[in-house]
């Protein structure tokens, strides 16, 4: 004797019950997909504007080999040690940063011979206040012009 299998939902039914549970799906990969854009977002920033600034305003004092005040600013990790001052950014709080501070030339004057335009400060302050990410990919990046 077979036994014969009676399915209470109707193809309808099934069919909607699938789209619900696409739906829930789709629901909860929400924030994982919003956090991947705006990681990339921030990836994008750093290598459009704030390497820029870096590469042209800070290397040639603060890059590799012998460096002023024992401060490399050539990779996140090297801005969070610091040199003879500190730590060189709190990131999450660039008012607190000694890097900005000496940008707007609140304590040191970096750059020395010329302050930076005020919009290029505030491209750095940006940066640290969304946590100063730096890509991995572009930590051996770093070419230093002399």
């Amino acid at each position: 004797m077979s036994r014969l299998f009676i399915d209470p939902m109707t193809r309808s039914d099934r069919a909607f019950a699938t789209k619900c549970g696409l739906v829930i799906l789709c629901l909860c990969m929400l924030p994982h997909v919003h956090s991947i854009a705006r990681a990339d977002e921030k990836t994008k920033f750093f290598q459009d504007k704030v390497f820029p600034i870096l590469e042209s305003r800070c290397f040639e004092c603060h890059g590799d080999g012998d460096v002023e005040a024992e401060l490399h600013l050539t990779s996140r990790k090297a801005i969070l040690q610091g040199g003879e001052s500190g730590a060189a950014m709190v990131p999450g709080d660039p008012d607190r940063s000694l890097i900005i501070q000496a940008m707007r030339y609140e304590s040191f004057q970096m750059p020395p011979r010329n302050k930076m335009p005020d919009e290029e400060i505030e491209i750095i302050a940006r940066w640290i206040k969304d946590g100063a990410e730096w890509p991995e990919d572009m930590e051996s990046a770093v070419e230093v012009k002399k």
